[in-house]
């Protein structure tokens, strides 16, 4: 059997979930997917984390699921 394939996230916490890593629905997809991801779940303003690592040459997330609205 195949290493399964690992990705990173970056999410911001949701209310309708408590642990994204012992999530029903997380598990479930990766079992049968076979692709694991490591959650990052960040609790501060989304906007400017993404901005530090942009402007700090930090390794991205392969996945970003945040929301980078910007008021006018």
């Amino acid at each position: 059997m195949a290493e399964p394939t690992t990705l990173t996230a970056l999410v911001q916490p949701t209310a309708k979930i408590i642990d994204i890593n012992t999530n029903d629905m997380t598990l479930w997809l990766e079992e049968q997917t076979g692709v694991h991801i490591e959650w990052t779940v960040i609790e501060s303003d989304a906007r400017e984390t993404v901005s530090l690592m942009l402007n700090s040459g930090e390794a991205l997330p392969d996945i970003l699921m945040v929301n980078l609205t910007y008021d006018q």
